[in-house]
């Protein structure tokens, strides 16, 4: 394993321009890890705090990779309302999953759980227990135009996995689409 040195990393990032740091998380007193994206290579990194030069500190950070509440006060905190706005929600420092209405638009402006959780970095599992909770299916419903372009694309000698990959839906969709016109 090649080891820079601090003067080879910091040239590195100085010059990455498209560097895009994917997550940032905590070791030690001191340490760090990085995890980035830089020109589609993966990179991980761990780095020792000697000095920070600038910086500020938020007064509520909003996730738990960047050291907010403790899951328990979380909840301790929800139980305080019987609904939350997504208002009262940033106002408190919460998950913006609890607000119905926000999941609802969320989930429809971007189409799974696991957009959002691209997008907001909530975790998958998370997001599926508030729709859940919010009335909301778990499992993606497509439209009809979807399906039939999907038993096209079939029809024409595609893999399930090839014809997922072109409309932007899991495989498992796919198959699930094809068996449910088959039983019919």
């Amino acid at each position: 394993m090649l080891i820079p040195s601090p003067e080879d990393l910091a040239h590195a990032l100085d010059d990455a321009g498209s560097l895009q740091i994917i997550r940032i998380g905590h070791l030690e007193k001191r340490k760090i890890y990085v995890t980035a994206d830089w020109q589609g290579q993966r990179l991980e990194f761990t780095a020792s705090i000697t000095e920070v030069a600038q910086g500020t500190i938020p007064q509520k950070p909003r996730s738990r990779a960047l050291g907010a509440q403790k899951p328990w006060d979380v909840s301790n905190a929800l139980r305080q309302r019987d609904s939350w706005t997504e208002e009262q929600l940033r106002v408190a420092g919460l998950p913006l999953y609890h607000d119905p209405d926000w999941l609802r638009a969320t989930h429809a402006r971007l189409g799974s759980w696991y957009a959002i959780e691209r997008t907001y970095g909530y975790s998958n599992q998370a997001l599926a227990d508030a729709g859940k909770r919010a009335g909301m299916s778990i499992r993606p419903h497509h439209s009809e135009e979807v399906k039939q372009q999907v038993r096209d694309l079939v029809r024409q000698g595609k893999s399930y996995r090839a014809v997922g990959h072109e409309l932007g839906i899991p495989h498992s969709s796919v198959r699930r689409i094809i068996n449910a016109q088959q039983k019919d």
